[in-house]
């Protein structure tokens, strides 16, 4: 079976500089394997980006979860779980791939 190859990146801070709870990336890891099936993690990944509407400069150490869906029908439950987190971890964006395509949501 032929599986797409997938990833969320996943901040470890808040926009604030407090570090995201362990609660927070339980729930996120459970949601993966209860809708997908399971995950690959990556861990102390640093990046950063401007936001070009204001011009403010962040700078993130991230988690990157690698997840393989054996159909494309999941790519909505992918885009479901970035929702999520973009949601609770109060973030302007959060960057996904899909077969190697990256977006924003």
């Amino acid at each position: 079976m032929a599986l797409i190859d997938t990833f969320i990146l996943v901040p470890v801070e808040y926009n604030d500089g407090r570090k995201v709870e362990e609660s927070k990336f339980d729930q996120l890891e459970l949601m993966i394997m209860e809708q997908v099936g399971g995950f690959t993690q990556e861990t102390g990944l640093r990046g950063g980006w401007r936001d070009p509407r204001t011009g403010k400069v962040y700078r993130d150490e991230h988690v990157k979860y690698v997840i393989g869906i054996d159909s494309w029908a999941k790519v909505s439950d992918i885009i479901g779980i970035a929702k999520w987190v973009k949601k609770e971890w109060a973030q302007e964006s959060v960057y996904i791939s899909i077969a190697g395509i990256p977006d924003f949501v």
